[in-house]
């Protein structure tokens, strides 16, 4: 009845599974760069304790 719709739909799933994997793949870039500031962070802040005494 309707032709066309499964090819609109395939298209609207890829175009969702791409934007799927770039918001993980910025997810996980984001997510290092705060893991990788906070470790930086901790060491400086322990060596800054043992700077002080």
């Amino acid at each position: 009845m309707f032709p066309g719709q499964r090819d609109m739909i395939d298209k609207s799933i890829k175009q969702w599974q791409n934007l799927r994997k770039n918001l993980h793949s910025t997810f996980t870039n984001i997510s290092n760069k705060v893991e990788g500031a906070y470790v930086a962070y901790k060491i400086d802040e322990i060596q800054g304790r043992k700077n002080l005494v």
